[in-house]
């Protein structure tokens, strides 16, 4: 029963790991598309242009409420947006990835294995980088800049979490070689 639940997880994580770079591509073609067709732009909106989180597609040209297309959005607002999607991007696929490693090491029934605490030590580090490049974020109002600073508690829950799994599998690995020597 225990390996299959793992093996789900395992196949899970790897088709989620590959939807998850075909959305990130598709992303990545669409925002350069939009640069290379101005046109293309009036169909993003930024519904909030204060806290530029999130872009919207609208599938009208109509606005509706406070919301300004990403072609009225200022160029230094924007650039710091894509800097933080790829950034954000990237560092989620490295997770998933050493989420992978994880559950087949603990499939192979090596769950203690040095490795894990070692690649739960980066988990937090990577959380906690995520945490960084979602402190800041620009916003504007007219044609001035905003800065925004948010506190990315989701993540740095995240980060805390794999520390002390880190800690935890540490420890286990110690336990692990204390019992096999002994034996």
């Amino acid at each position: 029963m225990r390996n299959r639940v793992i093996a789900t997880a395992i196949i899970v994580t790897r088709v989620g790991f590959y939807l998850y770079i075909a959305l990130f591509l598709t992303l990545i073609f669409l925002l350069v598309y939009s640069h290379i067709d101005p046109m293309f732009f009036r169909q993003w909106a930024v519904l909030d242009p204060g806290n530029l989180n999130f872009i919207h597609f609208r599938f009208n040209s109509e606005h509706i409420g406070p919301d300004i297309g990403l072609n009225e959005i200022l160029p230094t607002v924007l650039v710091w947006f894509y800097i933080r999607l790829v950034v954000s991007f990237s560092i989620i696929l490295i997770i998933i990835k050493k989420l992978l490693l994880i559950l087949r090491s603990v499939k192979n029934r090596k769950t203690f294995h040095t490795n894990n605490a070692i690649y739960f030590n980066q988990l937090a580090l990577l959380w906690l980088i995520l945490a960084l490049f979602n402190l800041v974020v620009l916003g504007q109002t007219g044609d001035s800049q905003i800065l925004n600073l948010n506190l990315p508690i989701p993540f740095l829950i995240l980060s805390l979490s794999c520390k002390v799994l880190s800690e935890i599998f540490m420890e286990g690995g110690r336990i692990e070689e204390d019992s096999n020597s002994i034996i």
